[in-house]
C-alpha cells in the first residue's frame, strides 16, 4: 500500500468521515485501500479531494476563486471640488485597492479588462517568473478588451511593493503609467516586530501632463486620490508611533516630503528595511520608490504631510493630519532642506568584488521640433540595444553614468539590488529595486543573477522609458 495512500485514509478516519465499524477493522481497512485507487476511495467514501491548481497564469475558470479581484476601466474621478480627471483606473477609484498579502502564502489575483485596448499589470518588486512579472518585452500575455486572467503566485520578499500598468501610454497621458492604473501591495513579513501603533499607506500622484519645451509638466497632483485640503483628513492621537508606508506612482517627478513640525524615521526603502536608520525632516521620493517612515505624534494641531515645494502643493501635493481635538487650520513650517543622500542609509563599508562590471552610459538626444527627447544605452536606443546576458550564480555590478542633466530612477525587474557607490562614495548593505542616479553622477549597484529568465530594465520616468531608454537582462543558456 502507497504511503500517500494510507496517510489520507488515516487522515479521513480521524475526522470521522469512516465509521467507526469500519476504521475498526484493520484487516479490512487495509485490504480495501492496498487495492483500491485513491480516487476510488474517495468516490466510495463520497469525499471530494481538494483540487491543486498551478502556480502561474491562468484562466480564471481554471483558476481557484480571487483573494482579489481588479477591474480595468476608463473613468471619470473626483479629485476635489468640481475637479473631475479622466483617466484609466482599478474598480472605479485611484489609486486602486490597497493588495495586502502575507509572505510565502499563495495568493490568486484576477484582473478584467473594460477597456478597448490590450492591458497588462505589472507587480513591482516581486520575486516572479518573467511571464508572470508583467512585461510585454520578457513574455507576459497581454489582457486584450473583455478578458480576465488570474495571477496565482507566491508573493516575496515582504515590504511595500506595488502594482501599475505597464502597457504603455500610446501618447493618451489618460492610459499606461500617467494613469491611475496604480496600487500598493504590502507584503506582510513572517516575523514582525511592530515597533508601531498603526500602520498609514499614502500614494502620491500627478495629473494633467503635458509637453512644455521637450518635457512632461503637470498642473494636478494628489495624495491617495485628492488634492490638498480636499480629502479626509489622517486622524491622529497624541503619542501614538505610526508607519506611513508612502508610494510616488507619479510618472515624471521626484518628490520632496515632509510631515510639517515633525520628524520622520527613515526605517524601510522599497519595501527592504535599511541598515542604518535616520532622522530626517523631509524625504526624497523618485518616480516607483517608496518609503517606510515612523513619525510619533508628538505636536498636537493640524499639520500639513505633503511637498516642500509650495508650488507642488497648490497643485494639490498634500494631506492634512490632525490629532484628536485639533482646532483651526493646518500648518506648514517649512522643514530644513537637508540634503538627501542614499548613502546616509547604508553602511560604509564597501561590498563584495563583482565577478563582473557592466558599464552603462545614459544620454539624451534632444528634439529640435520641441517634442520629447530620445534616450540612449551605451549609444543605443530600445529597442536596438542587445540584452545583457548574465550567468546564473555570478555577481555583476551595474556602473550607471549619467551624462544628462535630469535624474533617473532606474528599475530592474524580478530583482533587487544593492547600492555599492553612491555621490563619491563606496556603500554597502542597502537594498533597493528604484535607484535615483542624481544629474551628471555616476552610481553601482549590485546584481546578484538568481532569477533565470529575462528581466526588463527601465528609467521610470514614462516619458523616458517610452523614447528608448530601455533594455533587457537575460541570462545564458
Amino acid at each position: 500500500m502507497s504511503e500517500f495512500n494510507r496517510r489520507r485514509f488515516l487522515q479521513l478516519a480521524s475526522s470521522s468521515v469512516l465509521s467507526t465499524s469500519f476504521f475498526s477493522m484493520p484487516s479490512m481497512a487495509t485490504s480495501f485501500i492496498s487495492n483500491t485507487s485513491e480516487q476510488a476511495v474517495f468516490n466510495t467514501l463520497g469525499v471530494i479531494p481538494k483540487k491543486e491548481y498551478p502556480l502561474g497564469i491562468l484562466n480564471p475558470d481554471d483558476a481557484p476563486a480571487a483573494d482579489y479581484h481588479l477591474k480595468i476601466a476608463m473613468e471619470k474621478v473626483e479629485i476635489a471640488d468640481r475637479v473631475l480627471i479622466e483617466t484609466l483606473a482599478f474598480n472605479g477609484e485611484i489609486p486602486g485597492p490597497l493588495i495586502r498579502l502575507k509572505e510565502s502564502t499563495t495568493t490568486t489575483i484576477q484582473v478584467t479588462n473594460n477597456t478597448s485596448r490590450d492591458e497588462l499589470v505589472h507587480w513591482h518588486g516581486l520575486y516572479l517568473p518573467s511571464d508572470v512579472d508583467g512585461a510585454k518585452q520578457q513574455g507576459s500575455p497581454m489582457i486584450k478588451p473583455g478578458q480576465s486572467l488570474s495571477y496565482r503566485f507566491i508573493p516575496k520578499p515582504a515590504g511595500t511593493r506595488w502594482y501599475h500598468s505597464h502597457a504603455g501610454s500610446s501618447g493618451d497621458f489618460r492610459q499606461g503609467t500617467y494613469s491611475g492604473m496604480n496600487g500598493i501591495i504590502y507584503v506582510e513579513p513572517l516575523n514582525d516586530p511592530g515597533d508601531y501603533d498603526r500602520e498609514v499607506f499614502m500614494s502620491i500622484h500627478e495629473w494633467g501632463a503635458s509637453v512644455v519645451n521637450g518635457e512632461i509638466a503637470h498642473n494636478l497632483g494628489t495624495i491617495n486620490g485628492r488634492m490638498l485640503g480636499h480629502g479626509e483628513p489622517i486622524r491622529v492621537k497624541h503619542g501614538e508611533r505610526v508607519m506611513f508606508r508612502i508610494l510616488n506612482s507619479g510618472p515624471s517627478t521626484g518628490k520632496r516630503i515632509s510631515l510639517s513640525g515633525h520628524t520622520s524615521r527613515v526605517v524601510a526603502m522599497d519595501g527592504n528595511p535599511v541598515p542604518r536608520q535616520a532622522e530626517m525632516e523631509r524625504f526624497n521620493l523618485g518616480p516607483g520608490e517608496r518609503v517606510d517612515v515612523i513619525i510619533e505624534m508628538n505636536n498636537p494641531g493640524k499639520w500639513i504631510f505633503g511637498e516642500y515645494s509650495e508650488p507642488a502643493r497648490r497643485k494639490g501635493i498634500g494631506i492634512i493630519v490632525e490629532y484628536a481635538n485639533s482646532k483651526g487650520d493646518a500648518q506648514w513650517l517649512s522643514p530644513k532642506d537637508s540634503h538627501w543622500n542614499l548613502g546616509k542609509f547604508a553602511l560604509q563599508s564597501k561590498a563584495a568584488e563583482p565577478d563582473e562590471n557592466i558599464d552603462m552610459v545614459f544620454e539624451e538626444i534632444k528634439s529640435k521640433t520641441g517634442k520629447l527627447s530620445r534616450w540612449t544605452i551605451n549609444g543605443k536606443t530600445w529597442p536596438e540595444i542587445d540584452p545583457f546576458m548574465l550567468t546564473t550564480g555570478k555577481r555583476y555590478r551595474l556602473n550607471y553614468h549619467n551624462k544628462s542633466k535630469g535624474l533617473h530612477p532606474l528599475h530592474l525587474h524580478r530583482h533587487d539590488v544593492e547600492v555599492t557607490h553612491y555621490m563619491g562614495k563606496d556603500l554597502s548593505g542597502l537594498i533597493k529595486d528604484v535607484v535615483v542616479i542624481p544629474p551628471m553622477q555616476m552610481a553601482s549597484v549590485d546584481l546578484i543573477a538568481d532569477k533565470p529568465g529575462k528581466s526588463l530594465w527601465h528609467c521610470h520616468m514614462t516619458s523616458h522609458m517610452e523614447n528608448g531608454f530601455m533594455a533587457l537582462f537575460d541570462y545564458e543558456n
